[in-house]
């Protein structure tokens, strides 16, 4: 006989408590489901056996962790910490822009060479190395890799085309006249998010009520598509580059003369200095392929991820795997994730501008120019005017 000062537990649950654990399953089951999906349509995460995982892997570490010329302030660290407590739960929008336009400032510490006192931290602008974001738009239909055509691997209808939270990419005044011109040819592999130009960084958002996962999920379409965008870019130059040399050398001799870009001899290794100076053009690692970065943001954590795709018997497959985790219940941790982020955008306006530009440049140095007729009117012929 139970005591009556003894609490006996119910075996009752509350309707509430069931449904809870039935939401929870269910959208884990949500979340497996779509990882799966993807996974069979050539979108893999977390693929460690990936040819190149930990070369790709490392340089995404190495862009990260790079050094900066300031540290966030205690205030606003503390700052950042009384946004998430006060919108962590409200709508994704209102967290969204509440933390956003307090993590990541308008300018930051870059450094530069100066005649008189060297190599120089100073404070630079974004706008002036031509950085460009989008909010919540969807990118170009087609803008995928191909999906394979089975039903029972189509995706679901919300995660069907990339519609990233934010969207960070290039504006079409970071290059040249000539080098636009290329870019507004090939938009559709240039601009896969409207009035962008090669998006390098996509950012997706959860509440309170979400899940990171889900955040990762529909990173990994965006990022995909982004790689698939530079890949075709990247072939759209080696077919012109076969075609010259077969118009120069005659037919069979391409082959033998240039290699396609992937297959050409590694680079000597140089040391990661991303931008810097900001006058310089980087030295870039041939051998690295197509990348792109991710972050995946909730009320309590964030993933940063790095994207990139690799060629396996014939098949693209676009990788996603995981560079850095960050506890944001931590105040600190909003100083690391704004150093990483602001590495991010530097490599992105710096570096991988800089690679794109010579990616242009050959397309031009290899676009056949058309021929224009030079002879005036026949003799004896008069000159028609209107």
């Amino acid at each position: 006989m139970t005591s009556p000062s003894t609490p006996v537990a119910s075996s009752k649950t509350s309707k509430t408590e069931i449904s809870a654990t039935v939401s929870s399953k269910s959208r884990q089951k949500n979340i497996n489901d779509i990882r799966v999906c993807l996974h069979n349509n050539n979108l893999r995460m977390y693929d460690e056996e990936a040819e190149g995982y930990e070369h790709v892997l490392a340089h995404a570490k190495s862009i990260i962790r790079g050094e900066r010329g300031s540290i966030m302030r205690p205030k606003s660290r503390k700052k950042l910490g009384e946004i998430r407590q006060t919108y962590g739960s409200r709508g994704e929008s209102t967290f969204l822009h509440n933390t956003w336009s307090q993590l990541i400032r308008p300018e930051r510490h870059v450094q530069g060479a100066t005649p008189e006192f060297g190599q120089k931290w100073y404070v630079r602008s974004w706008d002036l190395d031509n950085l460009d974001g989008n909010w919540d738009e969807e990118f170009r239909k087609g803008s995928m890799p191909a999906l394979t055509a089975r039903d029972d691997l189509i995706l679901p209808e919300r995660v069907s085309n990339p519609k990233p939270d934010i969207t960070y990419g290039i504006k079409p005044a970071g290059f040249t006249t000539a080098q636009h011109a290329v870019n507004i040819r090939y938009n559709g592999l240039t601009e896969v998010s409207p009035a962008l130009f090669h998006s390098f960084f996509v950012v997706e958002w959860k509440n309170a009520g979400g899940s990171v996962e889900d955040a990762e999920n529909q990173a990994c379409r965006g990022g995909a598509a982004i790689v698939n965008g530079l890949d075709q870019l990247k072939a759209v130059l080696a077919e012109l580059e076969k075609k010259k040399i077969t118009a120069e050398h005659g037919p069979g001799t391409s082959s033998s003369i240039s290699n396609p870009p992937h297959e050409r001899a590694p680079t000597p290794e140089v040391e990661q200095n991303d931008g810097l100076p900001l006058d310089t053009a980087s030295q870039s690692d041939t051998t690295l392929p197509s990348m792109a970065f991710s972050l995946a943001l909730q009320a309590s954590v964030a993933t940063i991820h790095v994207h990139w795709s690799e060629q396996k018997n014939d098949v693209t497959i676009f990788h996603k795997h995981l560079v850095r985790t960050y506890t944001i219940r931590d105040d600190e941790a909003w100083e690391h994730l704004r150093h990483d982020i602001d590495n991010i955008l530097d490599w992105g306006v710096l570096t991988h501008k800089t690679e794109i530009q010579k990616i242009l440049d050959d397309i031009i140095a290899n676009t056949p120019v058309p021929e224009t007729s030079s002879k005036g009117p026949k003799s004896g012929m008069k000159r028609k005017y209107n």
